[in-house]
């Protein structure tokens, strides 16, 4: 059942309740229950590959845990490794294409597979390397892979985060408020912003016609502001639905837009996954290349952001937005004493804006490639936007404003002001919103202000999946 739907809600308002009267050591067994419910309400199969990974894992790391020989050990967490490894990219990837084309109906199938075939790797590898002290029972290592509010899309928990709670979690007054208002947000940041965007960005990006390189600009922004309300709407969903059932997970966006460099934006966006790949990819990677120096570090940035890509979809599409980022950061490395030259001629209040809007602007021209379906589109849209001879529109209502709008009409115009203007005060007042959002009190002015945007602009006639859905 998708998050942004009545029946994940009242679905979630059932659970809560429950919950909120079992005994300690009734919940965790009941949160399986639910969690395989949650699973099966797709299709019975996710559960089964979901089951067989859970029991695979767990086997092997008992195994890893008890056994001394050196040896052995390796060879079985490189076993453990394989095996995630080979459920990921055969159910994923060579059941997801069929004469190279994207299914998307095998999506289902594939629930959340990207997701905990990642927090099985990190439980080998704990155990492996013993920083997770203490061997979890088989039912909370089921309950760590299998809770419903980080299922399918996140975010990326490690073991010894998440199982520790499992034995003191319950639900307070004070948490459902937290996570209600946290849901709440999530909601108007998917329904309210990213949905009512969708639209734009569709028509655009799927016109077969040129246009204007100021128009494809502006929809690459409009792309970077959706998939950042689509993304960040679902973990707070997430976030909110595991503070409710008396867990807290690991934040995933900390104002990734206003950030000052690529390096920065990193650790400000979907950092589960980027916190994940820096742990077990970038820092062996960059300690076995040590001795190169910068070009280790940047042999470890290209190898770790190619992983990256791979793990968000075969093609070459996202390979290319993965290795752009990765050659970003490098230039960001070679750079360094540079730019710190530069940044001595300016107030740093500019040189700050200035860093920003040359961040967010390289960040959108990659999701060009994350956006576009084919790899010739995404080079239509890149040549268009770097065509200066037809970069500004000849005629700007039918060249810019009524293809950005996708007709012409005053109500379309109008609904795409409106929509940039809720994008981008929701972007100004941020840092007060998301404090608002984690209130453990009902504020009456904010749960009133956040329904009327909801009745007056929300999108409820056509239903949009989340963007990572397909990951």
């Amino acid at each position: 059942m998708p998050f942004n739907s009545i029946l994940f809600f009242i679905f979630l308002g059932v659970v809560t309740a429950i919950h909120f009267f079992l005994k300690q050591n009734q919940r965790k067994y009941f949160l399986i229950f639910v969690s395989f419910t949650f699973i099966c309400f797709k299709n019975v199969e996710s559960l089964l590959l979901l089951i067989t990974a859970i029991s695979l894992t767990y086997f092997l790391a008992r195994k890893i845990s008890t056994t001394l020989d050196l040896f052995y050990r390796k060879l079985l967490l490189r076993i453990g490794i394989f095996f995630n490894l080979s459920f990921l990219f055969y159910f994923k990837y060579f059941e997801t294409t069929e004469g190279g084309n994207f299914k998307p109906e095998t999506i289902i199938f594939l629930l959340g597979i990207s997701f905990y075939t990642l927090q099985n790797i990190s439980y080998l590898l704990e155990i492996y390397s013993k920083r997770l002290k203490e061997i979890p029972s088989f039912v909370d290592y089921t309950l760590y892979s299998s809770f419903f509010p980080k299922f399918i899309m996140g975010p990326i928990t490690l073991p010894q985060d998440f199982i520790p709670q499992i034995s003191r979690s319950k639900t307070l007054y004070t948490q459902i408020i937290s996570g209600f208002n946290r849901i709440l947000l999530g909601v108007v940041k998917k329904v309210v912003i990213a949905d009512r965007l969708a639209a734009y960005v569709h028509y655009n990006f799927d016109l077969s016609d040129s246009t204007t390189g100021l128009t494809t600009l502006i929809t690459t922004y409009l792309f970077t502001l959706q998939l950042y309300f689509d993304f960040s709407g679902y973990s707070d969903i997430a976030l909110g639905s595991a503070k409710m059932l008396g867990f807290d997970l690991k934040e995933n966006f900390n104002l990734p837009l206003r950030a000052k460099s690529i390096s920065e934006f990193w650790r400000k966006w979907h950092i589960s996954l980027t916190s994940w790949i820096t742990n077990y990819v970038f820092y062996p990677v960059s300690f076995h290349y040590r001795k190169y120096k910068k070009f280790g570090v940047a042999i470890a940035l290209i190898i770790t952001f190619l992983l990256s890509g791979i793990w968000h979809g075969i093609g070459f599409t996202f390979v290319i937005y993965a290795l752009s980022h990765a050659v970003y950061m490098c230039i960001e490395i070679f750079t360094k004493s540079t730019r710190e030259k530069i940044a001595t001629f300016f107030h740093p209040k500019i040189y700050g804006f200035i860093s920003v809007f040359i961040t967010f602007n390289l960040v959108s021209l990659s999701f060009v490639f994350f956006r576009a379906t084919t790899l010739e589109k995404a080079w239509q849209m890149i040549t268009s936007i770097f065509n200066y001879t037809h970069f500004i529109p000849r005629n700007w209502s039918l060249d810019l404003f009524s293809k950005l709008a996708t007709t012409g009409d005053q109500e379309s115009f109008f609904n795409l002001f409106i929509s940039l203007i809720l994008g981008g005060g929701f972007l100004f007042f941020e840092k007060q919103i998301d404090r608002t959002s984690i209130s453990e009190k009902l504020k009456f002015t904010s749960l009133l202000f956040f329904v009327l945007l909801l009745l007056l602009f929300g999108v409820f006639t056509s239903q949009e999946q989340f963007i990572y859905n397909q990951f």
